[in-house]
C-alpha cells in the first residue's frame, strides 16, 4: 500500500495539472449509449489554422474535452454514425445533455457563454439557413459574424462590405473578421476572361512552379487534397482527358491545398503523370484566396495565353465533362 499511494497521488496531481493548461473544457451526458462509444469534436471552420480535433469516449454516460481556444469559434459535434452537430463554443465550460447519440441534433446546452446559447437559439429558429435579417438585427451577436463569413463568397463584395459594416467592433478581431477583411482587399476576380493570376507553388522536389511553366499551352488547374472524395473521382477522367489531349498542347495542374507529404502519397498512390504542387497554408494561401476558392474540386481551365475559358460549373469541367468542352476548344 505504501508503494501505491504516491503513484495515486501523482496521478491525481497530474490530472489536475492536465485541466489548468487548458482555458476550455466541454462536459457532456449522453443518455441510452454504451460505455467506450466514440465522439469527436472538431474546429469545422479554421481546421487549418491551429483548430482542434479530438477524441473521446463515453464512461458511464458522461464525457470531457479539454483543450485550448481563443475566441468563440464554429465546432461540429458527432459520434461515429451520426450526421454532426454544429455549435458555436467559447472559452470556458460548456456542458452538454444529449438524449441519445443517434439523435445528436436534439442536443441541449446546459451551461456555456452567451455566444453559445445565442447560437443555439439561432440554430433552433432558423437551422442552417444564412438569415441576413438575423445579422442586421444583432449586429453584437457572434453568430451574426459566421453567417456573413459563410456567405463571403456567394454574395458581392458590394453586399460583402455593407453587411460588414453593420456588425459592431466587438468581433472584428476574430479570424472569421480577418477573412472577410482580407477579401475585401481583393480587387480581383476569377471569372471567364480574366487571366488568371500568376503563383508561384513548390512541387514535390521542391522546385518553384509558376504559369510560365505552361507557356502556350492550355492548362486546367483543379485545387484538391487527399481527403476530397469527388476530387479522387476526377483522376480516372483527367487521366483519359491528358493521354488525348496532351499531345495538342493540354496540361494539368493539381494544387492540393494540404501539406507536402499527403501531396506525394497521393500522387504515388494514382500515378497522375501531370505536375502537382502543394499551399501550405490550405485556404488561407494566397493562390486560394485570390481565386476565391473556398471548396473541392475548384477547376480552371485556361487557353493558351492563361485567360480563363471555363470554371468548375461553367462550362461542367468535372468527369466527361472536360473530355467534352476540350473536344470542343482544341482543334
Amino acid at each position: 500500500m505504501k508503494k501505491v499511494l504516491p503513484l495515486v497521488l501523482l496521478a491525481f496531481f497530474s490530472c489536475k495539472e492536465n485541466e489548468q493548461k487548458f482555458n476550455t473544457k466541454v462536459t457532456g451526458i449522453i443518455e441510452n449509449v454504451k460505455d467506450s462509444s466514440k465522439i469527436y469534436l472538431e474546429d469545422f471552420y479554421f481546421k487549418d489554422v491551429g483548430g482542434y480535433l479530438d477524441s473521446t469516449y463515453v464512461i458511464n454516460n458522461k464525457f470531457e474535452f479539454n483543450f485550448e481556444l481563443q475566441e468563440p469559434r464554429s465546432f461540429q459535434f458527432n459520434g461515429v454514425n451520426t450526421s454532426a452537430k454544429h455549435m458555436l463554443l467559447s472559452p470556458g465550460h460548456t456542458k452538454l445533455i444529449i438524449s441519445n447519440l443517434d439523435s445528436i441534433h436534439k442536443l441541449e446546452v446546459d451551461k456555456g457563454s452567451q455566444e453559445t446559447f445565442q447560437n443555439e437559439e439561432y440554430s433552433k429558429k432558423y437551422g442552417y439557413e444564412n438569415n441576413m435579417d438575423y445579422l442586421k438585427n444583432n449586429p453584437d451577436n457572434m453568430t451574426s459574424l459566421i453567417i456573413l463569413w459563410e456567405d463571403r463568397f456567394s454574395i458581392s463584395e458590394e453586399e460583402l462590405k455593407t453587411y460588414y459594416n453593420t456588425l459592431t467592433d466587438k468581433w472584428k478581431n476574430t479570424t472569421a473578421a480577418n477573412d472577410i477583411e482580407e477579401l475585401l482587399k481583393l480587387d480581383y476576380v476569377p471569372e471567364i476572361g480574366a487571366n488568371f493570376l500568376d503563383f508561384e507553388l513548390k512541387d514535390a522536389n521542391d522546385n518553384i512552379i509558376s504559369l510560365s511553366n505552361f507557356k502556350d499551352k492550355y492548362l486546367l488547374i483543379e485545387f484538391t487534397a487527399t481527403w476530397c472524395g469527388p476530387c479522387i473521382a476526377q483522376i480516372p477522367f483527367q487521366k483519359s482527358a491528358y493521354e488525348k489531349y496532351n499531345s495538342k498542347d493540354f496540361e494539368i495542374l493539381h494544387i492540393y491545398i494540404e501539406d507536402k507529404e499527403n501531396m506525394v502519397k497521393n500522387v504515388n498512390k494514382h500515378k497522375t503523370p501531370w505536375k502537382s504542387v502543394y499551399a501550405p497554408k490550405k485556404f488561407r494561401s494566397s493562390v486560394a484566396l485570390n481565386n476565391r476558392v473556398y471548396y473541392l474540386p475548384n477547376m480552371f481551365l485556361l487557353d493558351k495565353n492563361h485567360k480563363i475559358i471555363g470554371t468548375t460549373l461553367n462550362p461542367v469541367l468535372m468527369m466527361d465533362g472536360l473530355e467534352k468542352v476540350l473536344q470542343e476548344k482544341i482543334k
